[in-house]
This record gives C-alpha cells, sequence and structure tokens, in this order.
C-alpha cells in the first residue's frame, strides 16, 4: 500500500478510536502500526507537522511517535495509561545559592562650602548619603 492509502487508512481508524474510547485510547495493534508508519516517514526526512496532519494526531503524540526504539519494547502510553517501570526519569543534581550582592561599591571625593572635604572609597551609595548627612548636621 502507498503511503498516502496507509495515512488515510491510518488516520480514519485512529480518529474512530477517539470518538469511541477517547484519546489515548488506541489499540495496541493500530498504535504499533502508526508508529511505524511515523517512524519510517520521520527517516525519510518527513516534518512532525506533516506526520501529524497525515495521521490526524497532535504534533506531540507525532514526535512520540517518530522517535526512534530504545531498548526494549516501545510504549509512551498503554492503554491503561500506567508506565512501565523501563520509563525511567533521569534526575539532575541542583546547587541552590544565595543571590550574589549587587552592592555598587563607588569613590567620590566631595569639596563643602565650609571647607569640609569627604573622600569616601569602597563604601555603597547609601551608606555615602548616611556619612554627608552626619556630617551636615549641626554639632
Amino acid at each position: 500500500m502507498t503511503d498516502s492509502k496507509t495515512a488515510q487508512r491510518l488516520h480514519e481508524e485512529l480518529a474512530g478510536c477517539r470518538q469511541a474510547e477517547g484519546f489515548n485510547r488506541y489499540p495496541s495493534e493500530l498504535r504499533d502500526e502508526a508508529v511505524a508508519y511515523a517512524r519510517s516517514r520521520r527517516r525519510a526526512g518527513v516534518g512532525l507537522s506533516q506526520i501529524a496532519r497525515d495521521l490526524g494526531v497532535a504534533i506531540t503524540t507525532a514526535d512520540a511517535w517518530s522517535k526512534p526504539e530504545q531498548g526494549g519494547a516501545w510504549r509512551h502510553g498503554r492503554e491503561d495509561g500506567a508506565r512501565h517501570s523501563s520509563d525511567k526519569l533521569s534526575l539532575v543534581p541542583v546547587v541552590v545559592r544565595p543571590e550574589v550582592s549587587t552592592r555598587v561599591l563607588s569613590r567620590l571625593e566631595v569639596d563643602f562650602g565650609d571647607g569640609t572635604r569627604l573622600q569616601a572609597t569602597g563604601i555603597s551609595a547609601d551608606d555615602l548619603a548616611r556619612a554627608i548627612q552626619a556630617l551636615r548636621r549641626p554639632a
């Protein structure tokens, strides 16, 4: 059977199953045939969106179905909805660190009208403002 006739037949059968059983309720044989079709089309260089249109499924389903088989039988979604023990998730270590302070240290020289001179190096703008206020207070 040609690819277009196969796609049309699969499209109709998958649609019939969705209407009768709901999404993700495809018989094993039909799903396996759709997976084989998706993989062969993907190997031929056909894009996921085209495969999804051919089969009448979501692009995420076409993506899952077109991935190469990895170590054992493919089972991306069983009829009973359970995961296989081979569907292990890989864990990635995460390190949480405190936020790095973004305080900007400055260097400033200020000459006041009364002849007072202030030289500040390596303090924050807030600390500098407090120092200027303290110098301006009457003694």
